[in-house]
């Protein structure tokens, strides 16, 4: 089987050991795993209603590495990940 590739612009945001620390030191993990999908449909039955307002970070797996695909802010977590 060939093996999988990320696209070129991909690699500039590969988390590395000390990436993955110091996130782990800084956020608490409210979901793992998730696949994100479109159209509104529900990434998962968690309930975040113990989550207020502040940043959220999302790490994408791809074929074994890390990436840093995403930081927000919101006022609202739960409403947020619905």
């Amino acid at each position: 089987m060939p093996e999988i590739v990320p696209p070129p612009g991909l690699n500039r945001y590969r988390a590395t050991e000390p990436d993955l620390r110091l996130i782990e030191s800084t956020f608490e993990l409210v979901e793992e795993n998730v696949h994100l999908r479109l159209l509104g449909t529900p990434t998962s039955n968690a309930d975040y209603a113990t989550y207020g307002e502040g940043l959220y970070f999302f790490l994408l797996n791809f074929d074994g590495a890390k990436f840093k695909i995403y930081l927000g802010r919101t006022n609202a977590l739960r409403r947020r990940m619905r």
